[in-house]
């Protein structure tokens, strides 16, 4: 499967498909529990059954490139200035569909190969569908 970005979630008229992450992407789960420590040295965790839980994953794709207004990489780095904070689908490389937000900034497109291809790695919130 490929990975697609789609804005807005329903209706899309915004799309970007990208070929598979590179093996090894992160993927951190918050709780949102609060843990404290109390003074009597008692460790205490609280979660309220209405605050969601949140997963952030971290996308690495590599080998892009940008050779005319039609590649892969042009069209990704329109798709994040038009939806710039905006809520967005993501179907990932595995089916799951995602709502959510890109949480870095568009400045991590850097070029790694003399080649001149790119490697672009984002953070994505989302809570699955």
């Amino acid at each position: 499967m490929a990975f697609q970005m789609d804005y807005p979630t329903t209706s899309p008229t915004s799309t970007v498909t990208l070929r598979n992450p590179e093996f090894g992407n992160v993927i951190r789960h918050n709780t949102n529990a609060e843990n404290r420590n109390t003074l009597g040295g008692e460790f205490k965790s609280v979660k309220n059954a209405d605050w969601p839980n949140q997963t952030i994953q971290v996308y690495t794709f590599k080998e892009l490139r940008d050779i005319d207004s039609s590649s892969t990489l042009y069209l990704f780095k329109a798709f994040l200035q038009t939806t710039a904070g905006l809520e967005m689908k993501v179907t990932d490389h595995n089916g799951d569909v995602w709502h959510g937000y890109i949480i870095t900034p568009v400045t991590e497109i850097i070029t790694e190969h003399d080649n001149c291809s790119y490697t672009i790695s984002f953070e994505f919130l989302g809570i699955k569908q």
